[in-house]
């Protein structure tokens, strides 16, 4: 739960932290894109039937998926490439965009800041837009993308003044957090979060999400009586189970990577310690955590701010995620960072396809802010793109099952209440 940063924090909890923190200051608008930007413009059109921009001929939009894939943990987000290139072969499958082609080109990271700058760099003068991007160093990259401003529909952004930035979708506020998965449990379980254990991966970033969850969740009945940091390789929890057993501790939440959650789970399963409620967060919904659970990860609760995929079969846009998946990267198990990828890819492709032949930047930034009522054919809750802070706040709740997951709450759809918008009282 909690503001959008600290849901990519949690996922990249095992690196090295770089990402930025909570903003105190004003408008952090962009400058215009750099002059040799304006004057590709035009240039990339064939034969100029078409108006046009970086990436963008009168048979091809070019794309580019900045990712944190080679480094210390090979692989982090691939994913999110996964996910745009799917949604990619999906499209071109139907005829592309308005007839063109949409070609995806991967920029690696390698998992650090300058890398992340460097990639940056690269795209904005070989690609039209950044589309499913997903890295936990996009505060390296802050001025490299400051300074080109191309359109921006990341799978996630992990640094709070980039996502203010005006080209950057959907519009988010960092001053807001979700806090409706927290209500529930608090309304199910009200004397288990009165005894709560908060953990958090030991860097002053992740330290700041913490207590910016643990702000977050005291306004709805939480209190937290055990918080601990631990190292980001942390390997022995028994201490801290057994110190959980003797203050009686009915709740944890853990931000950090979902090796470091299965860890605590297991010592508090050998320590036969009964923790009501187990919040996993998003990190909880892969398979990779369910085989390493295993029985120690049974009745946790999953909050999440998509479909599952175990309901593919009531809907179809979560069907074509799986079948395209597999179609572009056999044998990959979904994900919810790859399919956060091919949600902002289908929103990219919405936002051009309406377009037609003004195929430009600040087009496509003008359509982004303008569309209403987006729910990615019923993956997400429905919202308005160009608005930072939405009238509502929606979840769904997974819990974990042997061997799966299965809906909690709500019974269909999602869950959705302005009520459970919470506002940080420094923000």
């Amino acid at each position: 739960m909690g503001r959008r940063a600290v849901l990519l924090l949690i996922v990249v909890a095992l690196l090295a932290a770089s990402c930025g923190s909570r903003s105190d200051g004003g408008d952090s608008g962009a400058p215009d894109a750099p002059a040799d930007n304006e004057e590709a413009a035009g240039e990339s059109g064939g034969d100029g039937e078409f108006t046009t921009d970086v990436g963008v001929t009168d048979d091809t939009i070019t794309i580019g998926v900045i990712a944190d894939l080679q480094g210390v943990v090979p692989g982090l987000f691939k994913a999110a490439v996964d996910g745009v290139k799917a949604y990619a072969a999906k499209v071109n499958s139907e005829g592309g965009i308005n007839g063109r082609e949409l070609v995806v080109t991967e920029f690696d990271t390698g998992t650090n800041d300058r890398g992340n700058a460097d990639a940056y760099e690269d795209a904005c003068d070989e690609v039209f837009a950044s589309v499913g991007s997903a890295s936990a160093f996009d505060s390296g990259g802050r001025d490299a993308i400051e300074q080109c401003g191309f359109p921006m529909v990341n799978a996630f952004v992990t640094d709070d003044e980039v996502e203010t930035f005006p080209f950057v979708f959907p519009r988010v506020s960092p001053d807001y957090a979700g806090v409706g998965p927290a209500r529930y449990m608090a309304e199910q379980h009200p004397e288990a979060v009165r005894n709560a254990a908060m953990f958090y991966v030991n860097t002053p970033t992740i330290e700041q999400s913490a207590n910016n969850s643990m702000e977050a969740r005291e306004s709805v009945g939480w209190e937290f009586t055990y918080v601990q940091p631990v190292g980001q390789l942390e390997s022995n929890y028994t201490p801290h189970a057994i110190e959980m057993k003797n203050r009686g501790v009915g709740a944890f939440v853990l931000v950090g990577d979902d090796n470091n959650i299965v860890r605590l789970q297991k010592a508090l399963r050998d320590q036969q310690v009964d923790i009501a409620v187990a919040d996993v967060s998003t990190q909880g919904y892969s398979q990779d955590y369910l085989d390493a659970a295993g029985p120690a990860g049974v009745g946790s609760y999953v909050p999440l701010g998509h479909a599952l995929f175990e309901e593919a079969d009531q809907i179809p846009a979560m069907q074509e995620y799986l079948d395209w998946l597999e179609e572009v990267a056999p044998g990959e198990n979904p994900t919810s960072n790859g399919l956060s990828a091919w949600i902002r890819a289908k929103l990219f492709v919405d936002a051009v396809s309406a377009l037609g032949d003004d195929v430009t930047r600040e087009a496509l930034i003008r359509e982004l802010e303008g569309i209403t009522d987006w729910d990615a054919d019923g993956l997400i809750p429905a919202r308005d793109i160009g608005e930072a802070v939405q009238d509502e706040s929606c979840f769904l709740l997974a819990r974990v099952v042997e061997g799966g997951f299965e809906r909690e709450f709500p019974d269909e759809g999602f869950h959705c209440s302005a009520d459970d918008l919470y506002q940080y009282q420094d923000g």
